[in-house]
């Protein structure tokens, strides 16, 4: 830069503090925006004499004298602190055990961006049940291994960590989880979802109307069994007492899915748990015009999307309803886009049947699966996003995270952990909005382009201040030690600890500990009720009766 070259570098590391300018970053990660960046570079007279100018500029700001004075500044601050702890060596052995890509889990993605920044803190060995990890890189990194491995050797590891959501990605967990106890990041507080689909995809009879009576007693197992209706009780009972039992810690990702927990178990249950937002790394500066022409959308097009699974519970037929209400619907120039897979076929096809046949039809697209170039390419083409949810369940929308890294102009609805969105970066509408509201947010945004860009730049700077993966990262060590240090002081710790002594205690001493620890055991959750039924008593429908009340 000192000799007035263009220069552009990647978005990690220092690099971008020593560069200063966003629009020559580019992400490391992606061979094509590192293709697309040089391209740029190279043919673009006017890009690189603005990267000439501005390197220049900055390069002054860097100098012998400026670094001697923050240096004596910093030397001088060190003389008035207490010395910081010397860190730990070795670093402690993590097992990490996360579906990782090229599953199509929004949990996979997640773990790829924190693991080199938590690679920081921990000496980290995947535990997968997949046959491919990509990037390549991942397993270049961490050494992969199975859930048998972890089982088989528990004491390898000092730390284990598990990202547990409300998907098939994750059945393996429990029973592993039960063995091997570590933290858990609770994507999902609602876990019934999976635990419905292990009975019914595994042949395990039984499994749900168990989760059901561990997690919520005798009354909902016997809703349960008598439903035939399995969606209305999976959103309505959690199933995920069992898991939290067996947890060392749990981290979470909104205030929002601590409350919706809290009402289910009690305050007690959640009293020691971690809240860490959901980590983004910092999106790079993306072309427009570039994208728009990759997607084959004219370059004038005004481009709405909500970015997704689609499906009931995202409103999407809320989205339809008002975009076709508004003026966007007569503007040949606007489009519409539902940019996600279905989660449910007689749902898609509902909408399809109402776009079907109107005028606008030619103008509104359900793109279903995409992978993460295309993605990210209706990211960067969009004008406007709009993420509605319902029967929110305590998860985390990364969709929202993704459009606020975005820049892009965002409208939202004050559902579960959405509500706790500040003002400044989205548009808000209230939990239970009306078409009128909604329409006349989408109008305004399509009506003033300098309020699209003030409230994405806005967006932008929240997510690289509150989301970073660095930042994300140290606060998960913290949270996973803090944790272990509680652990030692619990009652399962204290058993670990008896059963390691040696000479081991005697049948007596066993004994007297065991009513030592159980009077001690002031577990969140249901109560115990033991019932005693004579012989030959009869009685069982009237029994029935008075357990489900």
């Amino acid at each position: 830069m000192a000799c007035g070259a263009p220069v552009i570098a990647s978005n990690t590391s220092s690099l971008p503090e020593v560069v200063g300018c966003d629009e020559a970053l580019f992400d490391p990660m992606d061979t094509g925006a590192i293709a697309a960046k040089l391209a740029q570079a190279l043919g673009d007279e006017p890009f690189r004499r603005r990267l000439a100018a501005h390197g220049l500029r900055q390069a002054a700001t860097f100098s012998w004298h400026t670094t001697a004075r923050r240096a004596l500044a910093a030397l001088t601050a060190l003389k008035r602190q207490p010395p910081p702890p010397a860190p730990a060596a070795p670093r402690p052995r993590l097992a990490y055990v996360s579906p990782l890509p090229p599953e199509r889990s929004g949990i996979s993605d997640y773990s790829a961006e924190l693991l080199p920044e938590l690679g920081r803190f921990y000496e980290i060995e995947l535990i997968v049940r997949q046959d491919e990890v990509l990037p390549a890189w991942l397993g270049t990194l961490f050494p992969i291994r199975t859930p048998d491995q972890l089982r088989d050797n528990p004491a390898r590891y000092d730390r284990v960590l598990y990202h547990v959501g409300n998907s098939a990605f994750h059945e393996h967990m429990f029973d592993l989880l039960a063995e091997v106890p570590g933290v858990i990041v609770l994507h999902d507080v609602f876990l019934s979802g999976v635990m419905r689909w292990m009975e019914d995809s595994l042949h395990s009879p039984g499994h749900f109307a168990r989760a059901l009576y561990r997690s919520h007693g005798y009354a909902a197992a016997a809703v349960g069994l008598g439903s035939r209706d399995a969606g209305a009780i999976i959103n309505t009972y959690a199933c995920n007492l069992d898991p939290l039992d067996n947890a060392v810690g749990i981290i979470v990702h909104s205030a929002g899915a601590a409350r919706l927990s809290a009402d289910i178990h009690g305050a007690a249950m959640v009293r020691d748990w971690s809240v860490i937002p959901l980590l983004r790394t910092p999106s790079p500066p993306h072309s427009r015009s570039a994208a728009r022409a990759r997607l084959g959308l004219p370059s004038t097009v005004l481009l709405t999307c909500s970015f997704g699974i689609v499906g009931e519970t995202k409103l999407n037929h809320a989205l339809l309803d008002a975009w076709l209400a508004s003026d966007l619907a007569d503007n040949p120039d606007a489009m519409l886009v539902f940019v996600g897979e279905s989660s449910s076929d007689a749902y898609t096809a509902a909408l399809l049947e109402r776009i079907s046949g109107r005028p606008e039809a030619a103008r509104i697209a359900i793109t279903g699966w995409t992978d993460a170039p295309t993605y990210r390419d209706y990211l960067a083409a969009a004008d406007i996003a709009v993420q509605l949810r319902t029967a929110s369940r305590g998860e985390t929308s990364a969709a929202v995270l993704d459009c606020l890294n975005s820049g892009l102009a965002t409208i939202v609805n004050a559902n579960g952990t959405m509500a706790e969105l500040d003002e400044n970066i989205v548009v808000k509408l209230p939990d239970a909005f009306d078409q009128a509201s909604l329409v006349a947010a989408i109008e305004r945004l399509a009506a003033d382009p300098a309020a699209r860009q003030a409230l994405g730049r806005d967006a932008r700077e929240n997510v690289r201040r509150r989301h970073a993966p660095r930042a994300c990262a140290e606060a998960y060590h913290q949270a996973i030690e803090t944790a272990w240090r509680r652990a030692l002081m619990s009652v399962e710790g204290a058993i670990a600890r008896i059963g390691q002594l040696d000479p081991p205690l005697s049948a007596t001493e066993l004994r007297e500990a065991a009513a030592c620890l159980a009077q001690n055991r002031n577990r969140p959750g249901l109560r115990q009720l033991l019932v005693e039924i004579p012989p030959g008593s009869g009685g069982d429908a009237a029994l029935h009766d008075r357990l489900a009340a």
